[in-house]
């Protein structure tokens, strides 16, 4: 009788577990243990649902989902494309007064929007249903706040904010195309924008998930005066390297791109800039990081923005071929005007061939010639040695030869005869 009685209160007991989880599908009823599963001793039995626990599964299932919304979803987030395609093609394209493809106009834009929003919200859906089950199994989920809607919130506020960064690139290289001059400056703008996107996302989602800023700085704080003056350093530096890229995005004294030239003399290729460190590819192939708090305390000079260019030359002749000097100078004149249509000779630039100085063993004859060409690219060589061919034409047309002064030429010969010496040195010493 006694074992009896223990039977029925067993079995009181459990129909009393019974209709606990039947009247309230998201009570949990045995919780996870936890602190075995991170121990190692995962309890494999409990995962496993029994056959009422089951029964309550799908009946919580049942009232929860609406197989009608699941259908809906399903097709606007696999039918949409397709459907709109078709709609373009047939009736859509035929009217355009422009050949245009899909991918490139509104109602693919529209369509693809609605598609993705759908397979969103779906996705959400199942996300719900798996939480659910979850909880009817016993694993505490959402027993402290409100998962679903969380995740829901925080799921569509990103997707939100990705789309809103997809149509801001969409704007910029529209304004790019029409401009290819400003494509270093719209790239500056794409960045900014995307930092204050996911800016005031990071804002959104910490509010939504309800993380207190106040304890976890508190926390920081309560290390001590050391670990206070160590986070406030850290902090300053962060601050001043975030605060000097941003004043270098917006100054624009710079793009990728662009061939600059710094104070320290550090000079190259823009290949990136971010917002602690700017990346410079040099004419060997070096590539320097400079932080930008460095750049922005220093001189810099922007090549790519010259829109002329200067070739200079000095050149030496001996004072046997001094008389000729004058027709010279007129003959450089003509060969390189009549080579280098780029040439500027309005007068707003300077351009000289002028006798300009006595040497000891040579006379000097200086050559300055402006052009509308950047100083760069391969343009620029090729002018700069069209100007070269020009003077060769011109000295070799008056039969005068370019000299080389004595102490130039002694200096030559000593190194010269250094490097011969050290060379049959280190014969004998191999010989030895």
């Amino acid at each position: 009788s006694i074992s009896s009685r223990m039977s029925n209160r067993s079995e009181n007991a459990r129909r009393k577990n019974i209709i606990s989880m039947s009247t309230d599908s998201t009570k949990v009823i045995t919780a996870f243990p936890l602190a075995g599963a991170v121990a190692g001793r995962i309890p494999w039995k409990r995962l496993i649902p029994t056959r009422t626990v089951r029964q309550n599964i799908g009946s919580s299932l049942k009232a929860m989902v609406q197989f009608q919304d699941l259908l809906l979803l399903s097709i606007l987030g696999w039918v949409s494309v397709p459907m709109a395609r078709f709609v373009f093609k047939k009736w859509t394209k035929p009217l355009l007064h422009r050949k245009i493809e899909f991918e490139d106009g509104m109602l693919f834009q529209v369509a693809d929007h609605v598609s993705q929003a759908s397979k969103l919200g779906l996705a959400i859906y199942i996300i719900d249903c798996f939480v659910l089950v979850l909880n009817m199994m016993g694993l505490e989920i959402g027993r402290h706040f409100e998962c679903s809607k969380i995740i829901a919130k925080v799921a569509y506020t990103t997707w939100f904010a990705l789309r809103l960064r997809l149509f801001k690139r969409y704007l910029l290289s529209r304004a790019a195309s029409s401009s290819p001059q400003n494509l270093g400056k719209t790239s500056v703008y794409d960045r900014i924008i995307d930092g204050v996107i996911f800016f005031i996302l990071g804002l959104f989602i910490m509010d939504t998930i309800s993380l207190n800023i106040g304890r976890g700085m508190s926390s920081v704080f309560a290390l001590g005066g050391t670990g206070t003056l160590v986070f406030s350093l850290a902090s300053k530096d962060l601050a001043t390297q975030l605060t000097s890229g941003l004043a270098l995005y917006t100054s624009e004294k710079y793009f990728e791109g662009d061939k600059i030239e710094l104070g320290d003399g550090t000079n190259g290729v823009v290949t990136r800039m971010g917002w602690m460190f700017t990346i410079i590819r040099g004419s060997d192939e070096t590539i320097t990081s400079v932080p930008n708090s460095h750049i922005s305390n220093q001189k810099i000079s922007n090549m790519s923005r010259l829109t002329k260019s200067q070739v200079t030359q000095t050149l030496w002749f001996s004072y046997s071929d001094i008389k000729k000097i004058p027709n010279l100078l007129s003959d450089i004149k003509d060969e390189i005007k009549s080579s280098c249509p780029r040439l500027i000779t309005d007068g707003s630039r300077p351009f000289r061939a002028h006798w300009s100085d006595y040497k000891e063993d040579h006379v000097e004859v200086a050559v300055d010639c402006h052009f509308n060409i950047p100083p760069k690219g391969a343009m620029y060589w090729d002018t700069r040695q069209e100007v070269l061919a020009a003077i060769n034409r011109a000295v070799e047309k008056n039969n005068m030869e370019f000299q080389i002064p004595v102490k130039i030429s002694k200096n030559v010969n000593v190194e010269h005869n250094v490097d011969t010496k050290n060379h049959i040195s280190s014969l004998l010493r191999s010989e030895d």
